[in-house]
C-alpha cells in the first residue's frame, strides 16, 4: 500500500493512496459515516469480464492486433465497441469481497453510488437499456447501490456522443464517454440534493482521481477528499490467450460497433 499527493490537491482536505486489494481500504472507508458519500468504479474495480479475452491483460499482451482493429474506428463507434466487449461474456467480481463491504457500508447508513464511463439508454438492435443491464449484472453478483438513488435523471443540460445525456439510474452514475467523472461531481450532488463532508472514490485509474479532486477542490473547497487508486487488477490470475482467438473475437466485435454506429 502506498500513500500519496497529487499537485491538484494541495490542501490537507484531499489525500490520496494507493492499494492492491479491497481489505487495504478497510482503514480509509472506516472515516464514512452518514454525511459522507462513496463512489466505486465498475469495469476493473468492482467487476471484469469472465472471459479472459476480454480483459485489459489480453489486449495489453495482444496490443498490435487491438490497435490495427480499433484505428479506424469514430469515437462513437469505439464507445459502442466499448460497451459490446463489457457484454460479450457475463461479469465476476474483481475481489470476492466486495459485496459484504459494501452491504456493511449501507447497513451504516453511508450512501454509495457506482461511477461508470458508460453511456444511458439502449444499444441500437443489441440491448433496450444499457443500465438496466447493468445494474442486473451487479444485482446478481450481489451489489446493489439504489438505495442511494432509486431513481433515474438524465443530466440534459450535458452531452455525450450520439445525442446521449449522462445521468444515474439506479444508483450508478453513468458519465458517458465525453466528460470525465469531476464533469458529474456537482451535478451528482445537486440531484441527491445532498451536501457530504467526505467524498470517497475508489477506482482503477489513476486520472479519474484526480478530476474528481480537482472538481471538488473547485466547487466545494471546504469537502474532504480521499482518492483510493485500485490496483487488484494487476494480481488476478492471467491466464494464456492465443492470437488468432483474440484477433477473431475482436474482429466480430468491431464489425458489430461498424454496423450500429457512425
Amino acid at each position: 500500500m502506498m500513500v500519496c499527493s497529487l499537485s491538484l490537491a494541495t490542501e490537507a482536505r484531499h489525500s490520496f493512496v494507493t492499494v492492491n486489494s479491497i481489505n487495504e481500504t478497510k482503514n480509509y472507508l472506516a472515516q464514512a459515516n452518514k454525511d459522507s458519500l462513496i463512489f466505486i468504479d465498475v469495469d476493473s474495480t468492482l467487476t471484469m469480464p469472465s472471459d479472459p479475452y476480454l480483459r485489459r491483460h489480453a489486449i495489453q499482451n495482444h496490443k498490435k492486433i487491438y490497435n490495427s482493429l480499433v484505428n479506424d474506428l469514430t469515437p462513437n463507434q469505439t464507445r459502442i465497441f466499448k460497451h459490446l466487449m463489457v457484454m460479450e461474456s457475463s461479469s465476476q467480481l474483481v475481489e470476492k469481497d466486495w459485496p459484504t463491504i459494501i452491504s456493511a457500508l449501507q447497513a451504516k447508513g453511508i450512501k454509495i453510488l457506482a461511477f461508470t464511463a458508460a453511456k444511458t439508454g439502449p444499444i441500437k438492435s443489441v440491448l433496450s437499456s444499457f443500465p438496466n443491464w447493468r445494474y442486473g449484472e451487479l444485482s446478481r453478483l450481489g451489489i446493489d447501490f439504489s438505495p442511494a438513488f432509486p431513481g433515474a435523471i438524465l443530466f440534459e443540460n450535458l452531452e455525450d456522443f450520439g445525442n446521449d445525456h449522462p445521468g444515474i439510474e439506479k444508483g450508478i452514475v453513468y458519465c458517458g464517454h465525453q466528460l470525465s467523472k469531476g464533469d458529474l461531481i456537482y451535478s451528482v450532488l445537486k440531484a441527491m440534493k445532498f451536501a457530504p463532508s467526505l467524498i470517497i472514490l475508489i477506482d482503477d485509474k489513476w486520472e479519474n482521481l484526480g478530476a474528481v479532486s480537482k472538481a471538488i477542490h473547485y466547487s466545494f473547497p471546504n469537502m474532504r477528499f480521499i482518492g483510493i487508486h485500485y490496483k487488484a487488477m494487476n494480481h488476478i490470475e492471467r491466464p494464456p490467450t492465443d492470437e488468432r482467438i483474440f484477433y477473431k473475437k475482436f474482429k466480430s466485435l468491431i464489425e458489430k460497433a461498424k454496423e450500429i454506429a457512425f
